[in-house]
């Protein structure tokens, strides 16, 4: 991790070089430091909570609290505003603590995450949930870039109506790297997301009801405008190992199966696909726009918090103002394209 700090520092503090600005960057640099070389903003709270019952159906630990806070600081020029949530362990009914604490910082378009943060890549790889490591999203003129690596959030609820351990889950970790191009006109992006749970990071019996389980994703997305019409469309390829413990072989081949030892497959392993498209017509105030998708049955993300499978959806959606913009009419359709 303090190699790749390390590297986004000098990125950060580079980049003016080729953008032939060293003069102007240092004269900043300099009126920062001899004047407010930091300064923060925000909030921090705290709130406690008692609790009590006469009777046997106690369903609240008697004391607890929890911290939060966004403070935003400026460090020489560098925005990096942290956020912070954290709630004690409720052991008598075995629920875990949480705790959210995090950092952005961000220069010239290169922001670095830090701890406990969010990333989006692709609600079909990884959107929406949160990890414990690093990650870094840059631009360089039109050309993007971004990555993370850490521990996933996950918890897993065995029965809802009785007591449960939420920290009965497998440790998993995902890795993100993508890239891409973005201009007005057009944007085109491809990414690869992988999540792998420990098999040995519960005991057998811990391990009852669930198995470890491991996924591969390769997103490529692209957008267009030419005139009046966008079009949008976004393929997901993945590759899902539902079982780690698993001793049967794996009897097909995947795109993954090129680099030996990149996904773990055995005869759980399946492989499954998601598209969606979008034609968007925007004539004056008036929008009109028609999408496609369908997600194989089986399709599961390992980087989401919930997701959808088995679904083929044509939808038609039509939006236009009316007597001068006093009323907004809209049309919305969606229907199932399975037959």
């Amino acid at each position: 991790m303090k190699r790749l700090c390390l590297i986004w520092i000098v990125v950060v503090f580079i980049q003016p070089l080729f953008a032939q600005d060293v003069e102007k960057s240092i004269n900043e640099f300099r009126h920062r430091w001899n004047e407010n070389p930091v300064t923060a903003g925000g909030s921090l709270g705290l709130n406690t909570n008692y609790y009590a019952a006469g009777h046997t159906g106690n369903i609240g630990i008697p004391f607890s609290y929890n911290v939060f806070g966004n403070i935003n600081l400026d460090i020489l020029g560098i925005q990096a505003p942290l956020s912070i949530f954290y709630t004690n362990k409720n052991t008598t009914f075995n629920l875990p603590s949480y705790r959210f604490v995090g950092i952005s910082p961000e220069y010239r378009g290169h922001k670095l995450h830090l701890f406990d943060r969010t990333m989006e890549f692709s609600p079909y790889s990884f959107s929406g949930t949160a990890f414990t490591g690093i990650g870094y999203e840059g631009s360089f003129g039109k050309f993007f870039v971004k990555t993370m690596y850490g521990r996933l959030s996950k918890a897993t609820v065995r029965e809802a109506n009785v007591l449960n351990n939420l920290d009965n889950s497998f440790r998993r970790y995902g890795w993100a790297i993508g890239g891409g191009y973005k201009d007005d006109k057009q944007q085109y992006g491809i990414h690869l997301f992988q999540a792998r749970d420990v098999p040995s990071s519960l005991t057998s019996e811990q391990q009852a009801g669930i198995n470890p389980r491991a996924g591969s994703i390769l997103v490529v997305n692209a957008e267009r405008k030419l005139g009046i019409l966008n079009l949008k469309a976004e393929y997901a390829y993945n590759v899902l190992t539902k079982n780690l413990n698993n001793d049967l072989p794996f009897s097909g081949r995947s795109l993954f199966s090129i680099v030996p030892g990149w996904h773990p497959s055995n005869s759980s392993t399946g492989q499954f696909n998601a598209f969606k498209s979008e034609l968007n017509l925007n004539a004056g105030k008036a929008n009109i726009g028609l999408s496609y998708e369908r997600i194989d049955p089986g399709y599961v993300s390992l980087g989401t918090l919930y997701f959808n499978n088995d679904i083929e959806i044509i939808s038609l959606a039509a939006r236009t103002p009316l007597f001068k913009n006093r009323v907004q009419t809209q049309f919305v359709w969606a229907g199932n394209a399975t037959t």
